[in-house]
């Protein structure tokens, strides 16, 4: 089982500091060593990825709402 992955992710994410700025791997490497937190090869690369598609989906979000603020032509459609 791996949502102690899930676990790793969510307190990385919050440490950004303005927006979903990508994860690095020292970021994921100081993490782990000032936190006494093991991760293996495999459970960075799952942090990156979910890092990933966190990032494509708030991008894809901030994108409708942009559209969605945007105010119509004047005359209607």
């Amino acid at each position: 089982m791996v949502t102690h992955v899930w676990d790793h992710f969510h307190e990385l994410s919050n440490q950004r500091h303005s927006g979903p700025e990508p994860l690095s791997w020292g970021e994921i490497e100081s993490w782990s060593r000032l936190t006494g937190t093991p991760v293996s090869n495999d459970e960075v690369s799952m942090l990156i990825a979910m890092d990933s598609a966190y990032r494509h989906a708030v991008s894809n979000e901030q994108s409708s709402n942009r559209k969605q603020a945007q105010p119509e032509p004047k005359g209607g459609r």
